[in-house]
């Protein structure tokens, strides 16, 4: 990483020097991806911070907004501040509304029903899942229905309700299988997994488990 950081710092100055904005801001981007997969997360936002800038001035809302999801996540998965992940998620969603990126809007959507679980407000995340849900439906996005249906999946879990979590999670399996999404039917399974090991079925289980294992091994998914 270190070494990373030393190139991209002096491709940095060269853009800067030369003017070259949206090299300069993707380098930046770059930086920030960098940083943060050596665990920096400070100057990891540092770095994402300084490519929205560097967008808000070129006027790129979609880069922007790609940039916001970024930041969102840092502060959402990695430093556990969910008023500035909810934030950076809730702008985010909005500048992919003006430009209509309808793909963007429905990951929005969801990062935002993840931060309100995280939250403990599993109403309000359910009601982002079910718009995001909508949305995928309506612009024919599989992909992303297939998520919102597994994100529905695991909420029902956490909450309880197994009848509507099996339910989600068939929808969510069906449409992976259909997409030949091997990622995300690992998903799904050990989704399956975690629901039968709650409802005390260690067999089934085990076994839809031991299928993801074997799916996420294919796909090289850590």
């Amino acid at each position: 990483y270190d070494l990373a950081v030393d190139h991209l710092k002096k491709a940095l100055k060269i853009y800067e020097e030369n003017e070259i904005l949206d090299r300069l801001a993707e380098g930046y981007s770059t930086l920030g991806n960098v940083e943060e997969n050596a665990l920096d997360y400070d100057k990891a936002l540092e770095a994402f911070n300084a490519s929205l800038m560097l967008n808000d001035e070129m006027g790129e809302d979609l880069q922007r907004g790609r940039e916001l999801r970024r930041i969102g996540r840092i502060y959402y998965l990695r430093l556990n501040r969910f008023k500035e992940a909810r934030d950076a998620f809730s702008q985010a969603y909005e500048l992919f509304k003006e430009v209509g990126q309808v793909d963007q809007q429905v990951e929005s959507l969801l990062e935002l029903g993840l931060v309100a679980e995280k939250e403990g407000d599993f109403k309000q995340a359910l009601e982002f899942y079910v718009e995001s849900q909508k949305l995928a439906e309506t612009a024919h996005l599989k992909p992303g229905l297939a998520k919102a249906f597994l994100y529905q999946a695991n909420s029902h879990w956490f909450q309880g309700t197994y009848q509507q979590a099996f339910r989600f999670q068939r929808q969510s399996s069906s449409l992976a299988k259909e997409l030949g999404d091997t990622l995300q039917q690992t998903f799904t399974l050990n989704t399956l997994g975690l629901i039968h090991w709650t409802l005390n079925d260690p067999g089934r289980a085990l076994e839809h488990l031991e299928k993801s294992l074997e799916l996420a091994q294919t796909s090289n998914s850590q």
